[in-house]
């Protein structure tokens, strides 16, 4: 698949707490994540051939084929990345029970010797890592996912209006990690409690968007 030049949605994945774990739980984390995974692209309506892996045992990268529209492709792959969390998570304890992060964004990804280059790449996994993100998956209550989209992205397709992911159900975070530092915007979910509120995060000061 050619990577140069060409435009793909972005998709970085990593799952909470997974160091904590025994060694017996994270073996069996790491298969329940290749599962979400699978599930995540057959109910976007994805072909293999459609989407790159980069996995790394606890998180995975994922690469939509740029042939594929964002305002087609973003909804679905969210709604079932949802979805094959909830599924994986129903008969499980609530201790055992996996909790993501994940963060998605879209630009210009180049392959590299050992693995794959971009600016949305790094966004997403600034995002993903970020303090702002793990607050909201810790304070959160009633989902396994907390879920980010980059400013540029929310900007330039969710708030065109998609179906089945209303703009309105987002709200605005600073994001601030290691050299990263921009705004992002957190999917809040039905039945979840927000991070304490959005506000009270953003208390502290906020870093300066990407660029500007």
């Amino acid at each position: 698949m050619e990577f140069d030049g060409l435009t793909r949605l972005c998709l970085f994945i990593d799952v909470q707490g997974y160091s904590q774990r025994p060694i017996a739980d994270q073996s069996r984390i790491q298969g329940w994540l290749v599962e979400i995974i699978e599930r995540a692209r057959d109910g976007a309506g994805l072909t293999d051939e459609e989407v790159v892996k980069q996995e790394q045992g606890d998180g995975a990268l994922l690469l939509v084929h740029p042939h594929i529209p964002l305002p087609r492709v973003l909804p679905r792959l969210v709604s079932a990345l949802m979805e094959a969390v909830e599924w994986i998570n129903e008969p499980l304890r609530e201790e055992s029970r996996i909790r993501l992060r994940a963060a998605l964004d879209a630009g210009v990804v180049r392959q590299a010797p050992n693995g794959y280059v971009g600016r949305a790449i790094i966004s997403a996994a600034r995002i993903v890592g970020s303090g702002a993100l793990r607050t909201a998956l810790s304070e959160s209550s009633g989902t396994g996912v907390a879920l980010a989209v980059s400013d540029s992205l929310y900007q330039d397709v969710v708030m065109s209006g998609l179906p089945g992911l209303s703009f309105g159900s987002f709200r605005e975070i600073a994001v601030q990690e290691k050299e990263y530092a921009a705004w992002a915007w957190l999917l809040i979910q039905p039945g979840s409690t927000p991070v304490v509120t959005l506000q009270e995060a953003n208390d502290k000061p906020r870093p300066t968007p990407e660029g500007q």
